[in-house]
């Protein structure tokens, strides 16, 4: 009896114990905003950074743009009270790398979030394994659409944005004002990849369609290293313009052999990537005068981008000018996916997403709005002269959208 007894007391100390942890653990006032961010203790974001390979000028400045946004956001409180933590990988500009890392930072790290991706090829690695995997990524350097679905490119893929402009949204307005200044002939080069062939196919429909003459058009491997023969090809057909899509080192590359050859003397000069900031470290003076159009100038005045420049040289100091790539591709998606986070109350990637959907901010580059059928993010674009060692602005051509999933290049 006595044995039984004993027994029983231990039982009901066990069962109260067992209660009394249930109500210490309890959600309590306090405990409520942990909840609210998935009971994270910190909120991680995975970056694509290729900081080595041909797309290394742009990875550095996804890099840093990753350090000065954790930065800035933790010192005025995180997320929703909860810390941020930039996962950095170099994805070495490689599309089967840049799949790989993607999945080591989902399985491995635990992020909760993707950006990032310095070329189209490595972006069109990591989507499916973000879609599949059901994480929201922002590939956030311009490009041609990749939001579309999977399956079907008349629908959008449910975890992916794009921050950057697609070559519609660039190429819409500025190319006609290019050819009413300068002529109708246009020379194309690029490199032979997938966004040169995109952006360079989408730029001659405009240049036909307007009235103008594609009077040359040409292609070279990512790691050329003598642009002779196309030069030379150029030459012959005297131009009005020339057109370049040769991003990274490619640019580089190119930029000094054909102002050896007098090419820049002779037609103007314009293109997409090609003379991104990213790369002015690089080509430098060499690319005095040439016409550019982008999302982003740092000339450009408004809160966000001032406050932006500041943080960025009181930690980095550069010497070249600060890009789209740092600002509005980097800080631009974090701080997104911050006010996503922030509206949905949780980062839950169902919930994020919705938030996503139709968010208005203002991000560096000006006003921008996230399109809720594509995906896209909706933004102002501007015609640009790199004089005096910056990009100086020659007008506003307005706020730019894609239309729907035009020229998405996922492979069905």
């Amino acid at each position: 009896m006595r044995k039984s007894t004993f027994i029983m007391a231990i039982l009901i100390v066990l069962i109260m114990g067992g209660c009394g942890g249930q109500q210490q653990n309890a959600p309590t006032a306090n405990s409520g905003a942990a909840k609210s961010v998935g009971s994270v203790d910190v909120i991680k974001i995975g970056v694509l950074a290729p900081t080595t390979g041909f797309m290394s000028t742009h990875g550095e400045a996804i890099k840093m743009g990753a350090l000065i946004t954790e930065e800035m956001i933790n010192k005025e409180g995180g997320i929703m009270g909860k810390p941020v933590k930039m996962v950095i990988e170099d994805d070495k500009s490689d599309p089967a790398v840049a799949a790989e890392k993607a999945k080591q930072l989902i399985n491995k790290d635990k992020v909760q979030f993707l950006i990032g991706t310095g070329s189209s090829a490595e972006t069109l690695a990591v989507v499916p394994v973000a879609e599949e995997s059901k994480i929201p990524f922002i590939y956030s350097l311009d490009g041609e659409c990749k939001t579309c679905s999977l399956n079907n490119k008349q629908e959008k893929a449910k975890y992916i944005f794009a921050s950057g402009p697609t070559p519609e949204m660039l190429l819409d307005k500025f190319l006609p004002e290019m050819m009413n200044k300068f002529g109708k002939k246009v020379f194309f080069v690029g490199a032979d990849y997938v966004f040169p062939h995109f952006m360079n196919d989408i730029a001659e429909k405009i240049v036909i369609e307007k009235g103008g003459e594609v009077v040359g058009s040409d292609y070279a491997p990512t790691d050329t290293t003598d642009y002779s023969p196309i030069i030379n090809r150029i030459k012959k057909a005297e131009p009005d313009i020339l057109f370049l899509t040769l991003p990274g080192t490619t640019g580089v590359t190119f930029v000094k052999q054909a102002r050896q050859f007098g090419i820049f003397e002779k037609m103007a000069v314009t293109g997409s990537a090609t003379f991104d900031t990213e790369s002015y470290s690089a080509i430098g003076k060499i690319s005095e005068g040439v016409y550019v159009v982008n999302r982003y100038s740092g000339l450009l005045e408004n809160e966000a981008n001032t406050n932006f420049i500041k943080a960025f040289k009181d930690k980095f100091n550069p010497k070249y000018p600060i890009g789209p790539t740092a600002s509005s591709g980097t800080y631009g998606a974090v701080m997104a996916l911050k006010a996503a986070v922030e509206k949905a109350g949780k980062t839950d990637a169902d919930a994020v997403v919705a938030a996503l959907e139709g968010l208005k901010l203002n991000l560096p580059q000006g006003e921008v709005e996230i399109d809720k059928e594509n995906h896209i993010f909706k933004q102002h674009v501007y015609m640009m002269q790199i004089n005096n060692g910056d990009y100086q602005i020659v007008q506003d051509l307005g706020m730019s959208n894609h239309p729907g999933f035009i020229g998405c290049s996922i492979e069905q």
